[in-house]
């Protein structure tokens, strides 16, 4: 977006990435530092309200002051979808990741493990009793 000159819009259009993006580039770096002064190809999750607008679930006919994303941004995000930069995989995610400040990173592995502990606490507890 070589157009987007202003401070406060560059700083907005940055709100596209999730703020664990630059977690992910900083991880790919540090394992292999080579990368450093390459372009590269990086799937990073978008932030929260615009996952929910790549997903339907924020209307476009509603007034701009009632939304999380203004008509700029939509049409900012329309145009990475236009170039092919949004894709929707399979977000494996949500089972192996910990739980995060950031809902678009946050996934249930706490909770699973959590469970299963709970669980086999209870079933060594209540085995021999039984």
């Amino acid at each position: 977006f070589p157009e987007v000159t202003e401070a406060a819009d560059r700083r907005a259009l940055t709100d596209v990435l999730s703020d664990g993006a630059q977690f992910r580039l900083r991880d790919r770096i540090v394992a292999d530092p080579s990368l450093i002064g390459q372009t590269i190809t990086l799937r990073v999750p978008v932030s929260d309200p615009y996952d929910q607008l790549n997903k339907g679930l924020v209307s476009r006919d509603t007034a701009e002051g009632n939304r999380r994303v203004s008509d700029q941004e939509i049409g900012w995000f329309d145009r990475l979808e236009e170039a092919g930069a949004v894709s929707r995989p399979l977000n494996v995610g949500l089972i192996v990741n910990n739980d995060s400040r950031f809902p678009e990173l946050a996934g249930l592995r706490g909770a699973l493990a959590g469970s299963f502990w709970s669980l086999l606490v209870c079933f060594v507890i209540a085995f021999p009793l039984g």
